[in-house]
């Protein structure tokens, strides 16, 4: 995989990573409502809302980031 498809993949990934994560970010009971995450949350510790939020925003921000380095990169080389 050249970096030109990785900065592609990058971008779907952060689009395409947008509207669940304002799903599960805005929803009070994530494990009531979706049981199949219930192990990834017990996992973690059962995080609170406020927790949830942060997280999921700062792993949106960092692929964002990662994208913006790659790109960054490519248009320096």
């Amino acid at each position: 995989m050249n970096a030109i498809d990785a900065t592609d993949a990058m971008t779907l990934l952060g689009a395409g990573l947008m509207i669940p994560a304002i799903t599960l970010l805005t929803q009070r009971d994530v494990a009531r409502t979706y049981p199949a995450l219930q192990p990834a949350l017990h996992a973690l510790g059962t995080p609170s809302e406020q927790t949830r939020v942060i997280g999921g925003m700062l792993a949106l921000v960092g692929v964002y980031l990662i994208n913006g380095l790659l790109t960054q990169k490519i248009a320096h080389d």
